[in-house]
C-alpha cells in the first residue's frame, strides 16, 4: 500500500489496513530514508524534511502500530552504520540515523518483547529483550538474515 509516511492520516490508513487484514500486527518494519544533505550548509527545511522522514515518521508509525502489537511482536528499524560512525560527506543523514538507533533502544520499552535495529551496510541487526533494566542486546545478526525473517518469526511466535 503506497503511503506518504510524513502524513499521519496515511499512516493511520496503513495500520488500519494491516490490522483489518490480519487482525493484529506481529512485525513492524520501518525502512524509509532520504539522503539529502548539504552538511553544515543544509537549510532548516532540509533538516526538518530529513528528520521527519528518517526519524519522526518511524516514531509516529511505532506509536500507531504498537497499539495493535502484543507480547512477542517485533519492530525492525533499518538504520545505518552512519548512525554510529560519521560517514564522509554526510551530516544530516548521520544525525537522523543516530536518532533512529536511539529510538530502537528506547521507544519500545514496555511495548513489545523485542526491538530491532538494522544496519543495511553490515552486521548490525541487534535483537534482544527490551525491558526497563535490560538494554543489552543479546545477539548480533547479519542484515541478510532479515530476508524471510518476518514470516518465520511470526510462525514461531504463534506456534
Amino acid at each position: 500500500m503506497a503511503t506518504d509516511i510524513a502524513d499521519d492520516a496515511q499512516l493511520d490508513r496503513l495500520v488500519a489496513a494491516a490490522v483489518g487484514e490480519a487482525g493484529r500486527l506481529d512485525v513492524l518494519g520501518s525502512a524509509a530514508a532520504v539522503f539529502d544533505d548539504d552538511r553544515l550548509d543544509s537549510s532548516r527545511d532540509l533538516w526538518h524534511r530529513a528528520l521527519d522522514i528518517n526519524l519522526v515518521s518511524a516514531a509516529v508509525l511505532t506509536r500507531k502500530a504498537a497499539a495493535h502489537m502484543g507480547r512477542g511482536s517485533a519492530i525492525v528499524y533499518v538504520a545505518s552504520v552512519s548512525g554510529r560512525t560519521s560517514q564522509p560527506g554526510r551530516t544530516v543523514y548521520n544525525v537522523t540515523k543516530a536518532g533512529l538507533l536511539m529510538l530502537a533502544k528506547t521507544a519500545t520499552k514496555g511495548r513489545t518483547e523485542h526491538a530491532l535495529s538494522c544496519d543495511p551496510d553490515g552486521p548490525d541487526l541487534h535483537r534482544g529483550p527490551v525491558r526497563e533494566r535490560h538494554e543489552r542486546h543479546t545477539r548480533v545478526v547479519d542484515h541478510n538474515e532479515i530476508v524471510g525473517w518476518g514470516a518465520k518469526e511470526t510462525r514461531r511466535l504463534h506456534a
